[in-house]
Formats: C-alpha cells, structure tokens, sequence
C-alpha cells in the first residue's frame, strides 16, 4: 500500500470567536465604504457661493444705517424715569447762560432745559 500522507490538524476556533471576527470584518468594510464616500465629497471641493455685488452694497448700507441709529441712541436723552411710588416730580427749565463753559452748555442742552426759571410741580 502507499503511505498516506498525514492530515494536517485544522486548529479548532470557538465559534464565538467566529462571530466576533465576522462582526469586525463586517464593521471594518462599512467603515472602509464611509472613507471611500467621504474623500469623493472632499475631491468635488466646496460650492462657490455667489453674491450680487448689489448684496455688498446694500449690506454696507445697513451697517452704516445701524452705527448711525447706535451714536445716536448714545446721545438721546432718556425720559425722565419716576418710580411708582413717587406722586410729584419737580420739573426746572433753564435758558441757555451766556459765560459757562462749552460742556456746561451741552449738558444742558442734553437735558433739553430750554428757559429760566419756570418751575412746575407734576402729579
């Protein structure tokens, strides 16, 4: 007879070890299809996003309208506030005097006191 050639030993693996090894290979191939599909979005390159020079325009309009509102909001007086339990406020006009200062003079022109010496007493 003729010498039969030994068998090689097929090393067993528990098959839960084949599960796990499926898996893997199986995250591993969708993981390597997202790469794939991501590096074609990033070779098409970003859309160029086109603007009128009309837009420009009318938004460096805006921007100046909106520093022009906030300077002046600066230098608008307030209202006069009275909390709600007060009942009186007293209220003094002043003319414009001639001989004080440059600052003296627009602070009062600020508070909008216009005439001497009328007082009046407001419920």
């Amino acid at each position: 007879m003729a010498q039969e050639e030994p068998r090689k030993k097929i090393p067993l693996v528990p098959e839960n070890l084949l599960k796990k090894r499926k898996a893997y290979q199986a995250l591993k191939a969708t993981q390597a299809k997202q790469a794939l599909l991501q590096r074609k979005e990033q070779r098409k390159g970003k859309e160029i996003k086109f603007k009128r020079l009309e837009w420009f325009l009318h938004d460096s309009w805006r921007q100046l309208r909106d520093r022009v509102r906030l300077r002046r909001l600066e230098v608008k007086p307030r209202g006069l506030e009275v909390p709600d339990k007060h009942s009186l406020a007293f209220v003094l006009c002043i003319e414009r005097i001639n001989g004080v200062s440059l600052l003296v003079q627009r602070t009062i022109a600020r508070l909008r006191l216009n005439k001497i010496s009328v007082v009046s007493l407001c419920k």
